[in-house]
């Protein structure tokens, strides 16, 4: 049973012929896209996977840029200020959780420098 499309078609639309493979998932994703548009734009950096696609599938839409861009603008404010406040609180529990090792810093950085020497040492007798 095909799914119906909408009256308005997409630019790119009959490309998938080239490529059977493609021909239902555009089928498929193509009325989800269009009616879903404003959710589209606003979601798509959270999506992993979708972030390439679903730009590229707008465009092919015929997105109003009107309504694009604005809805752009909010949803890669959003991410950003979301992976910011991810990493700022990441990073503060890794100091919460590890912030006593900082007085061993020295020790093991020299420590690490001991095993490298003695590893290049030990290969460099080796070889020889």
């Amino acid at each position: 049973r095909p799914v119906e499309v909408p009256a308005r078609p997409l630019k790119g639309e009959g490309r998938e012929a080239r490529v059977p493979r493609l021909a239902k998932g555009v089928e498929k994703a193509a009325p989800l896209v269009r009616r879903h548009e404003g959710l589209s734009i606003l979601t798509f950096r959270f999506m992993y996977g979708l972030r390439n696609i679903i730009p590229l599938f707008l465009g092919l839409s015929k997105t109003e840029l009107r309504l694009f861009i604005p809805l752009n603008i909010i949803g890669a404010s959003a991410w950003a200020a979301g992976l910011t406040a991810a990493g700022y609180f990441f990073g503060q529990a890794l100091n919460a959780v590890f912030g006593h090792l900082q007085k061993y810093e020295i020790l093991a950085l020299a420590l690490l420098f001991l095993v490298i020497a003695a590893v290049w040492l030990i290969r460099r007798r080796s070889k020889s």
